[in-house]
């Protein structure tokens, strides 16, 4: 079938907790496009992070990856840098949706802002998160948000930080009641992992830095999106 033939195709951004060794090597090597978005992404973090961020993407086992001040801009570079890709090679959202940092790379699919704006806005996010003293935990359960939300009723320190499905919930919260938490869900039949992240995000514990971003945030220019954004709060379109 030709691509015009095709049904609407909407493209999704994951948050952090997505990042892995060796994430984008290969298509940076292999096409123009998708290198052009790395290396002027690259120029721009690269001093305020005082190290390469390619190369922290391009290895295989880097801690640095970890690091929220380093994923943050992490992620939102390579699904940029996938968005250009598709977008040369014919596919074009017809809406896009993010989840936490991934918000910010559906907005810059949409043309709320270029790409340095956005980059520069995931630094500042990952440097404000990585300022808050009370890191946390998170962890994903394979249950729905009703029997999630009873067990964590004993819990007031855990926090259910994103419904992602039916039966997929994330919560966040002080380390040891997180894990105290999951024992207790484990308990009730419910699988669950930690996640790959360095601090409890979309919890009371983040709250310390939302001064601070907001006060940035009102500092950037945006511009009406060009495409259709689904919030990932409220799950409808969102308006300018």
């Amino acid at each position: 079938r030709r691509v015009t033939d095709l049904p609407p195709v909407l493209f999704l951004f994951s948050g952090q907790g997505s990042q892995q060794g060796g994430m984008g090597r290969e298509l940076h090597a292999r096409f123009p496009v998708f290198r052009d978005v790395l290396e002027r992404c690259e120029e721009l973090a690269a001093p305020r992070l005082g190290h390469s961020l390619l190369e922290v993407m391009f290895a295989e086992a880097d801690p640095r990856l970890q690091d929220t001040r380093c994923t943050q801009p992490a992620i939102y570079a390579h699904q940029a840098a996938l968005t250009a890709l598709w977008r040369e090679r014919g596919v074009h959202p017809a809406a896009v949706f993010g989840h936490s940092i991934g918000e910010y790379a559906a907005a810059h699919a949409a043309g709320v802002y270029d790409l340095e704006t956005g980059l520069s806005i995931a630094l500042r996010r990952g440097e404000l998160a990585a300022a808050v003293a009370d890191q946390g935990a998170m962890a994903a359960i394979l249950g729905d948000e009703a029997e999630v939300a009873a067990v964590l009723a004993a819990f007031p320190g855990v926090a259910i930080a994103a419904v992602n499905g039916p039966a997929t919930v994330t919560i966040a919260g002080a380390r040891a009641e997180v894990e105290e938490a999951l024992r207790h869900l484990r308990e009730q039949g419910l699988e669950s992992r930690p996640l790959p992240v360095s601090h409890a995000f979309h919890c009371p514990l983040i709250e310390p830095m939302l001064a601070r971003f907001g006060s940035f945030l009102r500092g950037q220019a945006f511009a009406e999106p060009q495409i259709p954004i689904l919030s990932g709060c409220t799950g409808e379109y969102v308006a300018a």
